[in-house]
């Protein structure tokens, strides 16, 4: 589940990227799988991509029997952030 409440949009000041942090609450069926993060956008004067692209993996991992943890692992090289 989607919770908007805690989820934040943040453009940078010269418009050339965005940052999207999505709190999600997942169930524990969901626990060790990987989903595709797939995105595409639109800028100010309406133009858009024809595709949607990969931007990320999330991986899924159990915590107890009652909890589950997303872990996202980007394509930047980076190490992984654990929500």
């Amino acid at each position: 589940m989607l919770d908007l409440a805690k989820t934040s949009i943040e453009g940078s000041e010269d418009g050339s990227s965005v940052t999207m942090n999505l709190s999600l609450s997942l169930k524990p069926p969901a626990a060790g799988r990987s989903y595709s993060v797939e995105v595409a956008a639109r800028d100010d004067q309406g133009n858009e991509d024809d595709f949607f692209f990969e931007a990320g993996t999330l991986t899924v991992i159990q915590i107890n029997d009652d909890e589950v943890k997303e872990v996202e692992v980007g394509d930047d090289g980076g190490e992984p952030d654990v929500e």
